[in-house]
Parts: C-alpha cells; structure tokens; sequence
C-alpha cells in the first residue's frame, strides 16, 4: 500500500497580470489582471495492490485527488454587437479532479482460462466565468471492463475484452443541456495454428457510441482485420503471409472527449480497406545463445 501527497504552487504569468491590450487578433481581446493570485495545487495519490503467485491471483485499488486553491481561470465576454470577445485571467476556488480504480484478476484452473475485471470512477469540477457569469461544469464518468484468455501452446489464442463508460455531464449556465452518453468497445482476438505450420490470425473491434443531441450521427465501427500465414526456414523464423485489414471497410477517424467546459468531436483521414502480401524474417538471437 502507498500513499503520497504533493503539493504544488504555480505563479501567474506575464501576460495574464500585465494590465496592457494586446490586440494582434481584434475579435479576441486579452486583458490583463495585476491582482492575480498564485495557485496552489494539492493532490493526494493511493495505490494498494496484492499478488499471489502460485494461485495467479491479484487485486489492486488506486485513486488520485487534486484540488486547486485560486485557480487561475478565463473570464471570456463576448459583445453581441461587435463579436468581439475580451478574455481576462481571474481567480476561483472549488476546481478539482479525482480518479479511482479496482480490478481483480485470476486465473481459473478447472477450465485453465485468466480471467479480470476492473471498475473505475473519474470525476471533475471546473469553474469559470462567461460573460461575467460563473459557469461550473461538472462530469462523472465510471467504467467497467472485462476480459479472458485462453491459450494452449503451439495450438491457439483466444481473447476477448469489454470496456463500457458512461460520460455524465453538467453545465450550470445550461441546466437543461443534455451531452450525456455511453460508449462500449468489443475486442476479439483468436490465433489459431493450422496443420502444415500455417496459422490464421483475426481481430475484431467493435466500438459503439451513443448519439447525443448535439452528435446525432452514426460513428459505430466495426474494425476486421485478418490474415493467413506460412511458416517456414529453422525454428520457424520466416513467414510469408495474406493479411486484411478492415475487412468491412467500416474504419472511420473519430474521437470525441470532454474537457472543463468543452465537448469536441474529432473526425480525421485514415486508410481504408486493403489487402498485402507480407515476408516476415525474424533474425533475432538472444544473448547467451549457441
């Protein structure tokens, strides 16, 4: 078991305490503050974790808590006239971030298959100003996963993983907003080694993403990728195989996260299916070796 704090102080800078305009971008005004305060930053860590070896068991816990006193924020003012806003660093106490964690694992000698599961909780407060107004925005997110693995040398492989989340989020100046969704992700992985030292590999992941109000398309994805591969030369060092990957063609650039006060959704090029041949020559050698 641990546990730890730190404590941590961070000095305002130049251009947030400097009282001068600056006015390189003219619809983003930045206004100085000279009455800024220092932060000071608190965190307190844990970690406890137990292993037993001959029985392959383990379970851990783990946490981290940080709070912010006079933390250093933005005061964003926008003219509906102009457009224009004026931006001005102030200080607020009440922002934190935390984390916690436990998982258990095992391996489960009847049916000789490793078997884990784990849970987790992230929670977040941060307070800004818009429009002169305080604006707390809060989020929740807990988790869970699960997994196994099965496995027989020289035979096959055989894995698969859950992850669920749920993201809960509130704003005070938009009470009635709703952003809250779930995400889920599948993955399954199988190896198989077939007769005349040839071997088959697949791997599945699934990612699924609830629709909000405000991202109402579909961003689900199934992700394919499989190959078939020759084995050959001493020790079974070379291959040639036919891989896939996205067999579906399904595979779409696509995130979306949640930090302090904002909600963004990521959408970026990627490749798409295609099909390679493939020599793969492993001439590695271990020290010590013949």
């Amino acid at each position: 078991m641990n546990i730890s704090y730190n404590g941590q102080s961070r000095q305002p800078t130049i251009a947030q305490i400097q009282p001068l305009r600056n006015n390189n971008d003219q619809l983003t005004v930045m206004v100085g503050n000279p009455n800024l305060q220092q932060e000071f930053r608190h965190s307190v860590n844990f970690s406890y974790h137990s292993y037993k070896v001959l029985s392959e068991r383990s379970i851990y816990a783990y946490g981290n808590v940080t709070s912010t006193d006079n933390a250093i924020v933005t005061n964003n003012a926008t003219s509906v006239d102009s457009g224009k806003t004026t931006v001005q660093y102030t200080n607020v106490n009440g922002n934190y971030n935390s984390y916690t964690g436990m998982g258990f694992y095992c391996k489960l000698k009847k049916i000789d298959m490793r078997f884990g599961t784990s849970f987790n909780l992230n929670m977040s407060r941060y307070n800004s100003f818009v429009n002169n107004k305080k604006n707390t925005t809060d989020n929740v997110a807990p988790g869970a996963d699960l997994w196994f693995r099965k496995e027989k040398e020289k035979k096959y492989n055989i894995s698969y993983s859950l992850r669920y989340n749920y993201n809960i989020t509130s704003s005070s100046l938009q009470p009635g907003l709703n952003n809250n969704y779930w995400t889920m992700e599948h993955n399954i992985d199988i190896n198989i080694q077939l007769p005349l030292k040839l071997e088959f590999n697949q791997n599945i992941e699934i990612s699924l993403r609830e629709k909000t109000a405000m991202y109402d398309k579909n961003t689900n994805v199934v992700l394919w990728n499989a190959y078939l591969g020759k084995k050959f030369l001493k020790d079974d060092k070379g291959m040639i195989k036919i891989s896939v990957n996205d067999l579906l063609n399904q595979n779409i650039g696509y995130s979306r996260f949640v930090n302090n006060s904002t909600i963004t959704e990521n959408n970026y090029q990627t490749i798409a299916r295609y099909f390679q041949l493939s020599f793969i020559w492993n001439f590695s050698k271990a020290p010590g070796s013949k």
